[in-house]
């Protein structure tokens, strides 16, 4: 209710959104919410929003789709000052080297996602999924952000959202509980 409507929304799916990967599920995606990525520049500046449960599932052809479309979009993103990543799933949740798990890519796979984003500059990747906060920076500097649930936690952090503020040189990420939310001030 507080959201300005001016403001757009992208939504990226989740394992319980998109838990199978059939042609129905996504046009039920696709219905109620639109596409299940998206990209858009913005002062400067590069989202991009992946469908991560495609990527949690190893490898198939729609994972190497979707690899190949996120491939074009940092490309096309080069001149871009920051450039971000959004999904569900972490690539990883809690070291780079950490074994396959519910809770991050594939090892299969991983690494040719980190390759990729290294390539092209991308300096932090936005995700949920793990119901607490967490982060891990990469050898090349890269943050890989997870912002705790808004429904359930499984720690003692209350729910939230992270808010992510992104001047002309830098950014900056903070985690709000709900019952904080009111100190949230989002400038246009």
């Amino acid at each position: 209710k507080r959201l300005d409507p001016s403001i757009p929304i992208y939504y990226t799916p989740g394992n319980h959104d998109i838990h199978k990967l059939t042609p129905e599920v996504f046009q039920f995606w696709q219905k109620h919410y639109g596409e299940d990525r998206f990209s858009f520049h913005r002062k400067g500046s590069a989202y991009i929003g992946l469908n991560s449960t495609i990527v949690h599932e190893g490898p198939s052809d729609m994972e190497k789709e979707q690899f190949a479309w996120l491939e074009k979009e940092l490309q096309k993103a080069q001149k871009c000052r920051h450039k971000f990543v959004f999904c569900h799933i972490p690539v990883v949740s809690e070291r780079m080297d950490e074994p396959d798990s519910y809770n991050s890519f594939p090892l299969s796979i991983r690494q040719k996602y980190f390759d990729l984003f290294h390539q092209y500059g991308v300096q932090a990747v936005f995700c949920g999924h793990l119901h607490r906060n967490g982060y891990v920076v990469t050898d090349k500097r890269m943050e890989i952000v997870a912002s705790n649930a808004l429904g359930r936690s499984f720690t003692q952090v209350k729910p939230g959202l992270t808010i992510i503020r992104v001047g002309k040189e830098d950014y900056r990420h903070t985690y709000y509980s709900l019952e904080d939310a009111e100190k949230i001030t989002v400038l246009k």
